[in-house]
């Protein structure tokens, strides 16, 4: 690692984010070798952060294969030759889309995760393969676990009981929030849940349902660390 620089601003997955980027750059330059561990330690302290973030950037590149995966006592180390490999089994792929919605702000530090039996409903998925991917995230440091109660997003003390998952959005809202997006934001921006939800005078995971049914039309992008943005085309 290279001397102390300060990347300590915005939210825990942007900060991730901006370091994940620099340690990537350096591993696809070859400034950090194959084989070389890479500490969560070491980049906070580099990177005057907190070791969750530092475990967070970490994962991020465990996601694209260009480290192995942290363990709790065992440091993440540079794969072969820093190029990406794409998840290849399902439990890797459903761990990745969990990963995503926590750098993408949806589920939060201390936010419980969905149980498996909702996870494997809405994934379309055993509930053996959810069980193996979230041992994934919980290896990696991005879960931890209550016995008894289930998972929720390292980072902070668990909030209060299990939230209860989003239901899908009803087609009247979804249609209510697109005509929303339609009219009042412009193609890249942040789309801003909170004011969404009291402008339709509904819930915030109403509208966080609604947004989500949109993102699978591509109307709506989840970018990483952002959350959701409008696209620059609304197909439906």
């Amino acid at each position: 690692m290279t001397g102390r620089r300060r990347v300590a601003y915005g939210s825990a997955p942007a900060q991730a984010a901006r370091i994940a980027r620099i340690l990537r750059h350096r591993i696809q330059q070859k400034k950090i070798r194959p084989g070389t561990e890479i500490p969560a330690h070491a980049v906070r302290n580099e990177f005057a952060t907190t070791e969750y973030v530092a475990l967070l950037a970490i994962t991020v590149l465990a996601r694209e294969s260009l480290v192995t995966a942290p363990r709790r006592g065992h440091a993440a180390r540079v794969e072969g030759d820093g190029t990406k490999r794409a998840p290849r089994l399902q439990h890797e792929k459903l761990a990745s889309q969990l990963q995503a919605r926590i750098e993408a702000g949806e589920y939060q530090p201390g936010d419980w995760i969905p149980g498996t039996a909702t996870l494997a409903r809405e994934f379309s998925a055993s509930e053996g393969t959810v069980q193996l991917a979230l041992k994934l995230l919980r290896d990696t440091g991005a879960l931890d676990t209550v016995p008894g109660r289930g998972s929720y997003v390292a980072g902070a003390t668990p909030r209060g009981p299990r939230k209860p998952t989003p239901k899908r959005a009803t087609p009247e809202l979804t249609e209510r929030v697109q005509r929303h997006l339609e009219d009042e934001s412009a193609p890249g921006t942040l789309i801003p849940l909170r004011e969404i939800a009291a402008s339709l005078d509904v819930p915030e995971d109403a509208v966080r349902a609604a947004v989500r049914e949109l993102m699978e039309r591509g109307t709506v992008d989840c970018i990483l660390g952002a959350g959701f943005h409008a696209t620059s085309g609304n197909e439906t």
